[in-house]
């Protein structure tokens, strides 16, 4: 099991609801802006994420 794995499977549904909520704001920026949606870009965006729920919650948002 990941990190990213054990870290959803202890993040209480508030906390998941939250970061997901958050994803789909950055979502559809992302896609208000571009239009679509570039792996690279996504990448990086994770890559700054600290919270693995907000990582794990992003790449589900985007389909990574």
């Amino acid at each position: 099991m990941t990190s990213t794995e054990r870290a959803v499977r202890k993040a209480s549904g508030a906390r998941l609801l939250r970061d997901m909520a958050w994803a789909a704001r950055i979502y559809q920026a992302v896609i208000g802006t571009h239009g679509r949606v570039q792996p690279s870009s996504v990448l990086a965006l994770a890559e700054t994420r600290i919270s693995r729920t907000r990582y794990a919650c992003l790449m589900t948002a985007f389909g990574q």
